[in-house]
Order: C-alpha cells, then structure tokens, then sequence
C-alpha cells in the first residue's frame, strides 16, 4: 500500500511514497523555498521519478510540529487537498515521535528539541520501556536555562537544532546531558512509514489534524475549518 509523507516542520522539507517499511522515494526540498510553491511540483517530480501515479496513493501522512507554523501549516493544507482531491485518508504524526522513531540509540531517557526561535525550543521527555519509548511530559517550549526544573536526572538529547543549543545545554546540565552526534531532521521517508502506527492522528471527522503549536497565548483555528 503506497503511503505518502509529506514533513514541513522544519527548513529541511522533505515529501516521500513508502510501502510498508519500504522507502520507494524520497525528496528534499531546497532550503530557502516557499514550500508552498515548490511542494506539489516536488511531488509530480519525485512520483514522475519512481513511476508512481497519484492514483495509486492509498493514504497520506503529514508532520503537524511543533516546528515552523508556517511550514506545518502549508505542509496541513497540502496534504489536505491532496486528500480530498484523491479520496484517501489523512492521518497526521508529531514530531517528536518521528525523531524517536529514527533514533536507533537506547538511552533510557530522552529529550527531543526544535527550534522554536525567540521563545528557546519546543521538547518533550520520552522514558525507555519494553516495546519502545512512552512520552512523560507532554510538548512544551521553554528556554534552555530552564529546562533543568523540569526535568531530573541523566537525559539524552536529539533532535534538528543541537548544535544551536549545545552549549547552553552542556552549562546549566553538566555531566547529566549526551548528545546525539549529529543534528537529526525529521523525515517524510518516517512520516510514511507511521501512517499505521497507533500514534498518527486520524482526520475523523474531517479537521481532527491541526498544527501543534504550543506557544503561550495563542490560539489556532484547524486548517480544515478554513478551507470549508
């Protein structure tokens, strides 16, 4: 079953087609284009590559954050349209599940980071149990130097934004804090691939899938809501 992913969140955008645990196709798009000129091209593009029509697409999967409201936004409506014009369902799946499902380390517990700009980063705390890793506190933002309030003990980091964050991180956690060795992006090619876990968010009714946007005093309307 041909599944497509479609990942915004971040400024490395990426669309994919998996089927089952099988990556067909991937794409990145270039850093510093509008997403939303540049997405559905992208799309035809990598299909035309790997021979794939639209009509064989049984499903979406699209990032919903937290990351880049934009992005997420235009990532949303893309997928959305897609759906509706292709009769297929939409199912949405967080980011932080994503760098967890890449992450192949076994730290027993670990925090996930993206940018969130001014605001410091939007995190999260995963434990280790027996069938993978369970969430503990639910997505928030903060600012580096008051993460260690909330969270107690050794902690491993990931996530796309690190090394923005590293040494900030390494001062106010001393030897509690590791490092993934490099910065992690999250991927469509993993989107795709969550389209079955238990995890992805179903579009029943029709705008169940929202951005997470998780800033104080914010408010979002569903971008299912806007279209109709």
């Amino acid at each position: 079953m041909k599944i497509l992913g479609i990942e915004t969140s971040t400024q490395k955008a990426s669309i994919a087609v998996s089927d089952g645990n099988k990556v067909i196709g991937e794409l990145f798009l270039p850093e510093g284009v509008s997403s939303s000129a540049s997405l559905i091209p992208s799309l035809d593009t990598m299909l035309k590559r790997e021979g794939i029509g639209r009509e064989e697409l049984r499903g979406i999967t699209v990032g919903i954050g937290p990351g880049s409201f934009t992005g997420i936004r235009l990532g949303i409506s893309t997928a959305r349209g897609l759906s509706m014009a292709l009769g297929i369902p939409l199912r949405g799946v967080g980011v932080f599940e994503l760098l967890l499902t890449e992450y192949a380390g076994g730290a027993g517990r670990v925090c996930p980071l993206v940018s969130a700009h001014s605001y410091g980063f939007y995190t999260s705390l995963y434990e280790k149990e027996e069938n993978g890793y369970r969430c503990r506190l639910a997505p928030f933002v903060c600012q580096p130097r008051d993460l260690p309030e909330k969270i107690e003990g050794e902690i491993f980091f990931i996530g796309p934004h690190l090394s923005r964050f590293r040494e900030v991180l390494e001062k106010v956690f001393g030897r509690r804090a590791s490092f993934d060795c490099s910065d992690m992006f999250p991927r469509a090619s993993i989107v795709a691939r969550l389209y079955e876990s238990p995890t992805a968010t179903r579009d029943e009714p029709r705008g169940s899938i929202s951005p997470l946007y998780i800033l104080p005093g914010v408010r979002v309307k569903s971008v299912s809501r806007r279209q109709g």
